[in-house]
């Protein structure tokens, strides 16, 4: 009901006004109660099983097993996923009508203003063609050629680059490969799927039947690619993020992290994404390729930087630091909040809970 009327304010109201003030706890306090559950579900559930040996990885196992033992012994790497769950979970929330504009968007050729402009061009005679634009049409002409689309296109491009990149934001891979596909891009959609771990179930004695293999058996080089793209200055930000989020390039990823919630998105998933490739290398899974990647990433670690803004609850949860929320002041948003005061009571209220 609060979004509503939120939403019928005034542009300059929408995000001043004690209504929207009012909306916007109320969602802290929502999502921040999903962070409590996944994470200390996760807590509680480990000191349980702190006996449990676990598995070891097996020489020859796939990258997939390699991972999934990772996550099942290594709670900083299981939790770490959590923060990002948690975080793109919040993304995807407040996408909202986001489907209908992609929709709208979407058409079956890709670079159809610029494939005009050059069958005209082939079919005149006509000198009135000043404007220098590629002459090829594959996806690498325009960086090959050193030529611009045509200018509605590149208006197109850098829409439909900033829609896939909300969508990885929000966890919507799936989402953002079928829009590659709606608009024309299938070759955009293919760069989006070598991320996975590869696996082949039938390597260590399947039964009678095949069975599918999975992932991408070049995955370490098309890392590799993925992080020289991100450093090209000839792609624009949203495109350089794309690739940095998949190859874990953090510095050309921070850029469009336009939020507090955005730059611990960013170092959080660096970070799993760092754990889990030092893990397959060191299962002697991974390849030499990799050591082209930075010293940076192979060395990421959980970084936390002094922030106005930052949520405070949210931010101690994830650290697992309940008793430096429970002092006889809270900083919050530029504010003290004293003993006795409604927030700081909320804040006690839920580090007893967690306790």
């Amino acid at each position: 009901m609060l979004q509503r009327l939120v939403l019928r304010a005034a542009p300059g109201q929408q995000k001043s006004s004690k209504t929207a003030g009012m909306r916007w706890l109320l969602q802290q306090e929502m999502v921040t109660w999903r962070l409590i559950t996944s994470l200390y579900r996760d807590r509680i559930q480990s000191e349980l099983e702190d006996d449990i040996i676990m598995d070891v990885a097996a020489p020859g196992v796939s990258e997939k097993v390699v991972m999934e033992q990772l996550f099942q012994r290594d709670a900083v790497v299981r939790q770490s996923q959590l923060v990002v769950d948690w975080l793109e979970s919040i993304a995807k929330d407040e996408i909202g009508d986001f489907s209908d504009n992609i929709e709208y968007y979407a058409k079956s050729v890709y670079w159809e203003n610029t494939l005009h402009a050059l069958k005209l061009r082939r079919n005149t005679s006509s000198t009135g063609f000043n404007v220098p634009l590629v002459t090829e049409l594959d996806p690498d002409a325009p960086i090959r050629q050193r030529r611009p689309l045509a200018d509605l296109d590149r208006e197109d491009d850098a829409r439909l680059l900033k829609y896939l990149f909300t969508l990885l934001r929000a966890g919507m891979t799936d989402e953002a490969q079928r829009l590659c596909k709606r608009c024309g891009q299938a070759w955009r959609a293919a760069t989006l799927e070598g991320w996975k771990l590869y696996h082949d179930p039938n390597i260590n004695g399947g039964g009678a039947e095949l069975l599918p293999v999975e992932g991408n058996p070049q995955r370490c080089v098309w890392k590799v690619c993925c992080w020289r793209m991100a450093d090209t200055e000839h792609f624009s930000k949203y495109e350089r993020a794309i690739y940095a989020v998949l190859s874990g390039n953090l510095k050309r990823l921070l850029p469009v992290c336009e939020s507090w919630e955005d730059s611990v998105w960013a170092y959080f998933r660096v970070l799993v994404d760092s754990l889990v490739e030092q893990e397959v290398r060191s299962s002697g899974m991974g390849s030499e390729e990799l050591e082209e990647l930075p010293r940076e990433y192979l060395e990421a670690k959980k970084s936390w930087k002094r922030r106005k803004n930052t949520t405070i609850i949210q931010k101690l949860v994830i650290l697992g630091d309940l008793d430096a929320s429970i002092g006889d002041t809270v900083f919050y948003r530029d504010t003290v909040f004293y003993r006795d005061t409604v927030f700081y009571r909320d804040i006690v209220f839920y580090c007893s809970v967690l306790s």
